[in-house]
């Protein structure tokens, strides 16, 4: 189960695609920050997790970077931090961060064996929801534009296609 692998492995492997989960699983331990549990959603099916995602707007705590950076330095050192920081900000270039009327979807993943039971339907639902609870207007994703199944997902599901930036295509719902 993962989301975006060749960015991942740019970012936190720089090449090695081992190292990006274990820092994603060493993060999921934490609450906080980007990685950490308390910014992710998790679905069950079974006592086994299904599926994942994460949630970005412009109401998130104060600290959220700080954690974010914290847990980089935490489990890389500070040097390969450094190199994550200058990796993490050339990889930007495929996303646009969410604006103040948009709830952004992030790391959306379903286990292959859960795959074709809902669960990603369930999770978008779960995050159109929320939006409409922090009166956002817009959900919006970034997927590969290879990911033909997940761009089927989101097409069937209400989302319309956006403008796409180096392989990447932005998905947008509106609420």
């Amino acid at each position: 189960m993962c989301s975006a692998p060749d960015i991942l492995t740019f970012v936190f492997g720089h090449g090695d695609d081992v190292k990006p989960r274990e820092f994603l699983q060493s993060s999921l331990a934490q609450p906080d920050g980007q990685f950490g549990y308390a910014n992710h959603i998790v679905a069950i099916s079974d006592s086994n997790i299904a599926g994942v995602y994460c949630r970005w707007h412009d109401k998130l705590p104060a600290d959220f970077d700080r954690a974010t950076v914290d847990s980089i330095h935490r489990f890389f050192g500070i040097e390969e931090a450094m190199n994550i920081m200058f990796r993490s900000r050339e990889s930007t270039r495929f996303f646009t961060p969410p604006q103040a009327h948009q709830l952004c979807i992030g790391h959306l993943a379903v286990d292959m064996k859960y795959r074709g039971h809902g669960i990603a339907r369930a999770m978008l639902a779960d995050a159109i929801a929320f939006a409409r609870q922090i009166a956002k207007t817009h959900v919006v994703l970034d997927v590969a534009l290879n990911n033909q199944p997940a761009i089927g997902l989101y097409l069937a599901n209400g989302f319309i296609r956006g403008a796409s930036t180096d392989g990447y295509l932005r998905m947008i719902y509106v609420l």
